[in-house]
């Protein structure tokens, strides 16, 4: 498994390492299985024809190994079955709670070991199937509420391994600029393929230091998508420049880099562009316009944490970008965070100056900074997360796919478009509803208890804090459109499968109700 997210009993294989004395193999926590061991346990002088297991758990975790021997495992839960055969100490089972298990077919002088989440308790205990069917369906009852986030349930999976990190800094005595940020720093970048990664205190920060860092200030201009969070703006006002809005492409929702080069005036120095609700913008045609007129591109990557551009991730694609680690993101913090990536040496020097003070050597400040440090605390708890990345960006992939599949061809609805050439990651699962039926399609989700959310309800050019850059309703058609069409679904890693099944119900259900 190595860190993926495990929804489903799996099998994994253990590190082992051969030589003349013979064979040793490890189960490593925080590695081989996500969960604290309060348990060990073994199951041993078992009679071959008779079955062990019979009962499922409610909250346990558990990882069996078979130490001696071999048997067969069966599991049955969530509408599926899984079976496996273990015959070698170096291939385990990892199994969730909510299962049914048998062990049968055991093999003589079987011995398999138990690692276990937390200490007996009876009361986590199913003893019959009868029992079982009941507690899946007073489960599924409660699924009837979904809600848009839940973050608590990031915390029930990897929480122990959270807080162990937490203690190890708080031992440490070092709370900034230490060797967590180091390491996190040097891990991140050779995620997002790039030389360098600057960790700074929030996304909007990565934005507005990189500006200066390039000397973008008063009288300058940079183009700006007109659908997107407003910060990708607000970094541009906050060093003195204008944000020059440019509408969006109506496929991808993000920056139509045909309508680029209009916009480009003596004064553009830089394009700002977003890869929006997690999905890559086209970046090939982007950077040849770049080029063409000798500007920066900036990728603001604050939603896109393993996105990938023809196989390239989103981060390494520009001459720099921004991520945030604010707590919703997929990679996200407990409070706030962000980082700046890039391949250009003396632009990384110059940003991790600038987001201390000015300084590089302590008292000693070269350029007028600012104080935005990401802090140990925050990089130890991101470091451990960024273990998992890859295996939630999958599970949020695979339940894209349930909507796709449920939700496909239904008249005045319009799904995600994915480019062939984008990986996208499923920030947020972003759907348009046409002929005005979003009101009504929201009031149907609120009665079912449905949770979701709007990305977003006023384009940049219609803010308030905007009205001084002159734009007027109607300018940027496509993002209007979509600031009154679009409506975010449920869709997290930890969300169900049962659940996203249950809200593409409750939206296939409104359309056909609503033709």
């Amino acid at each position: 498994m190595k860190n993926n997210l495990c929804n489903t009993p799996t099998q994994i294989s253990l590190k082992s390492i051969e030589d003349e004395r013979g064979i040793l193999t490890s189960a490593q926590f925080q590695e081989d299985f996500p969960f604290t061991i309060k348990r060990i346990y073994y199951i041993y002088n078992n009679h071959e024809n008779i079955a062990r297991g019979f009962h499922a758990h409610k909250t346990l975790w558990q990882c069996m190994i078979p130490i001696a021997g071999s048997f067969k495992l069966t599991f049955i839960g969530k509408g599926e079955k899984h079976q496996f055969y273990l015959d070698q100490p170096s291939s385990a089972v990892l199994v969730p709670p909510g299962y049914w298990r048998e062990i049968t077919d055991f093999a003589p002088n079987t011995v398999c070991l138990v690692l276990a989440s937390e200490v007996f308790d009876e009361n986590d205990y199913i003893r019959s199937p009868e029992e079982f069917k009941k507690w899946e369906q007073e489960q599924n009852t409660k699924l009837q509420a979904v809600p848009f986030l839940d973050l608590k349930r990031y915390y029930d999976h990897i929480g122990q391994e959270l807080l162990v990190g937490c203690e190890e800094v708080l031992k440490s005595g070092c709370y900034i600029s230490g060797s967590e940020l180091s390491n996190f720093e040097q891990e991140f970048a050779k995620y997002c393929g790039v030389n360098f990664a600057i960790g700074v205190g929030n996304g909007l920060d990565a934005i507005s230091i990189t500006m200066q860092a390039w000397g973008i200030g008063e009288g300058d201009e940079v183009i700006v998508p007109c659908n997107s969070f407003i910060a990708t703006a607000l970094g541009i006002s906050k060093v003195g420049a204008t944000p020059i809005l440019v509408d969006v492409d109506e496929a991808t929702y993000n920056i139509s880099a045909e309508k680029l080069e209009a916009a480009i005036t003596p004064h553009t120095k830089a394009i700002a562009l977003v890869h929006l609700y997690g999905q890559p913008a086209d970046m090939e045609l982007i950077n040849a316009v770049a080029k063409k007129y000798n500007l920066k591109v900036f990728e603001d990557a604050a939603q896109a944490h393993g996105a990938e551009y023809k196989a390239r991730r989103c981060g390494s694609l520009g001459d720099a970008a921004g991520f945030s680690f604010y707590p919703t993101k997929n990679l996200g913090g407990f409070g706030d965070g962000g980082m700046i990536t890039t391949n250009d040496a003396e632009l990384a020097k110059k940003l991790r100056c600038l987001s201390n003070y000015g300084s590089l050597e302590k008292y000693h400040h070269n350029l007028l900074g600012t104080n935005s440090r990401l802090d140990e605390i925050q990089a130890k708890l991101l470091s451990t997360k960024l273990k998992y990345l890859e295996g939630w960006n999958q599970n949020r992939a695979q339940l894209a796919k349930i909507y796709y599949e449920r939700l496909n061809n239904i008249e005045d609805l319009v799904l995600p478009y994915v480019p062939e050439w984008a990986k996208p990651v499923w920030h947020v699962y972003t759907i348009r509803v046409l002929n005005n039926k979003r009101p009504l399609l929201i009031e149907w989700l609120k009665a079912h208890k449905v949770g979701y959310n709007i990305h977003y309800p006023v384009p940049i050019h219609l803010q308030i804090c905007y009205r001084n850059l002159k734009y007027a309703q109607g300018d940027f058609p496509i993002s209007e459109s979509l600031s009154n069409e679009i409506i975010s679904l449920p869709l997290d890693p930890y969300h169900s499968k049962v659940e996203i099944e249950y809200v593409a119900s409750i939206v296939k259900t409104f359309f056909d109700n609503n033709k």
